[in-house]
């Protein structure tokens, strides 16, 4: 039952109330005085019906008057709650997205000091991870050469003696970089605000940052808690595969982690 049928129900029994005390008053003034005598005895009868229905009608009256009341009241507190929580939520997403801007801003600051040696002077910055990338290119083809026909044990080894030199500028890049998509993964934030984060994430980076980004995931350093997030949330989607080291790397993951979607 409705506000608006409480309405209604309220103002049928104040008609009928109106109607029930109003009788008896015309009654006297139509009905002639000797008629009115002839009759006393029997308008006491009727002065005593009207006092017992008078007293339940308004009673009834009082008790519709309530329930409206309870109903208006138990409304308003209703939206209350839904503003309340509403706000919550608000302030919940915006101190997530506090959290991960801050994060975001962190990793530019890591790009931003890295210096690498290149060709007998210093690339720093984002430019830095061309030169990066081609070191590890280089320790791949020199792995290569000792365990011909093996890619993949190559891939791995080339990786392993790479992080040992740069791992000073890379290993902390891809520390924060993994815990800002641990960080969204794990957000209340909903499913489009978690793709708007990734996507912004991933446009911002470098073909050779994806590169990079591409190995280490399937190194000892990434495999267990990096490599599933980017399967998970398509991190490798603009990845320039001509720039793998060999063309069967590809399989090194899932399809997943080459398109962004929906994700389990």
């Amino acid at each position: 039952m409705d506000e608006s049928m409480f309405g209604g129900l309220h103002w049928k029994w104040v008609f009928v109330l109106v109607a029930v005390l109003t009788v008896p008053i015309v009654v006297l003034l139509v009905v002639p005085h000797a008629a009115v005598d002839r009759v006393t005895s029997g308008w006491n009868n009727l002065g005593s019906y009207f006092g017992g229905v008078a007293g339940p009608l308004l009673n009834l009256f009082g008790l519709l008057a309530v329930l409206a009341t309870l109903r208006v009241q138990s409304a308003q507190l209703a939206d209350v709650r839904l503003y309340d929580e509403r706000n919550r939520l608000r302030e919940r997403e915006a101190r997530i997205e506090n959290t991960i801007g801050g994060l975001l801003d962190t990793l530019s600051n890591i790009v931003a000091s890295i210096t690498v040696p290149w060709k007998k002077r210093h690339v720093t910055g984002a430019s830095a991870f061309r030169p990066l990338y081609w070191h590890l290119r280089r320790s791949f083809r020199s792995q290569l050469k000792t365990s011909p026909g093996n890619s993949v044990e190559a891939a791995t080894s080339a990786y392993s003696l790479f992080h040992r030199q740069y791992g000073s500028l890379v290993g902390h890049y891809f520390r924060t970089y993994y815990t800002i998509v641990r960080s969204i993964d794990e957000s209340l934030l909903a499913d489009d605000d978690r793709k708007r984060l990734i996507s912004w994430l991933t446009c911002r980076m470098s073909r050779f940052e994806l590169l990079l980004l591409f190995y280490n995931g399937v190194s000892v350093h990434g495999t267990k808690k990096l490599k599933p997030l980017i399967e998970r949330y398509g991190l490798l989607e603009h990845l320039d595969h001509h720039l793998l080291f060999d063309q069967a790397h590809v399989l090194f993951y899932d399809k997943g982690a080459f398109r962004q979607g929906d994700h389990p």
